[in-house]
C-alpha cells in the first residue's frame, strides 16, 4: 500500500524474471533534466538492463502540489548510451489520486533502468504528444518561438554556402 512520496513500488507477476534477482529501487541524485513538463523524482530500478518477459508494474507516488495537472501522464526511461530520455514503450501512464495530498504514476514497462514521469498534452487527434518528448517540430505549440529563430539557422547555412561557392569560383578562375 502507499501511504507517502517514498512508496515506490515494483509488482513482478510469477515466472516474469528469467532468473533470479535482488530488485533495487534507489532515488536518482542528480538526474539529467526530463523533457518539458517533468516532474517528481526519477528512479533507478535494478539490476538495471534486467529484462523481463512479462510486464511488470511500477507505481510511482508524488506529492499533490508537484504534479502539473496534465491530461496525459507518460513515463520515461534514461538511456546512458544516447544520455537522453526516451517514452517507455510509448505507454501512457496511468494518473491516480491516492489522497487528496498524495497522487502516483502507475506503468508497465518490461526491463529496468531509471525512471522519470512527465505529464504532456493531448492532441487532437487522440493520441498523446505535445512537445513533452523531444522531437518533432521546432515550432511548438508548448514553446513561445516565432518563424525567424525557426529559420534562422536555415538561413546562416545558405550564407555560408553561397560564401564557400563564391570562393570555389574566385579559386578556379585564379588557377
Amino acid at each position: 500500500s502507499i501511504s507517502d512520496e517514498d512508496d515506490v513500488s515494483v509488482v513482478v507477476p510469477a515466472g516474469a524474471c528469467p532468473s533470479e534477482a535482488t530488485i533495487s529501487i534507489a532515488e536518482l541524485v542528480n538526474p539529467p533534466a526530463l523533457p518539458s513538463g517533468g516532474f517528481g523524482i526519477c528512479y533507478d530500478f535494478g539490476p538495471s538492463g534486467l529484462d523481463f518477459g512479462s510486464s511488470v508494474t511500477i507505481t510511482i507516488p508524488h506529492h499533490v502540489n508537484d504534479c502539473p495537472g496534465l491530461p496525459v501522464y507518460r513515463a520515461y526511461w534514461y538511456d546512458p548510451a544516447t544520455s537522453s530520455w526516451g517514452p517507455e514503450g510509448g505507454v501512457v501512464a496511468t494518473h491516480v489520486e491516492i489522497s487528496s495530498t498524495l497522487h502516483a504514476v502507475t506503468f508497465e514497462t518490461a526491463h529496468f533502468t531509471s525512471f522519470g514521469v512527465v505529464g504532456t498534452i493531448a492532441s487532437s487527434s487522440g493520441s498523446s504528444g505535445g512537445g513533452g518528448g523531444g522531437g518533432g517540430c521546432a515550432l511548438s505549440h508548448s514553446r513561445d518561438e516565432n518563424v525567424v529563430e525557426y529559420f534562422l539557422p536555415y538561413g546562416i547555412l545558405a550564407l555560408f554556402m553561397i560564401v564557400l561557392r563564391w570562393r570555389d569560383r574566385k579559386y578556379k578562375a585564379d588557377t
